[in-house]
């Protein structure tokens, strides 16, 4: 079985926010749409079966 990750939410996610405009979105991003896909991505990179994010 896989892990399970936890990850901070506040600068975690703005630092991948900037990656994915870098990369040219052309939709734009809202915040659940970017949780979506960054999550998604970590998940298959990091190879673990879910991510958690802590409000803070």
């Amino acid at each position: 079985m896989k892990p399970s990750i936890l990850v901070k939410n506040t600068r975690w996610v703005l630092k991948e926010k900037q990656k994915y405009k870098k990369k040219g979105a052309k939709k734009r991003i809202t915040k659940k749409s970017l949780h979506k896909s960054i999550l998604k991505d970590k998940i298959e990179s990091e190879n673990v079966s879910k991510i958690f994010i802590i409000q803070n």
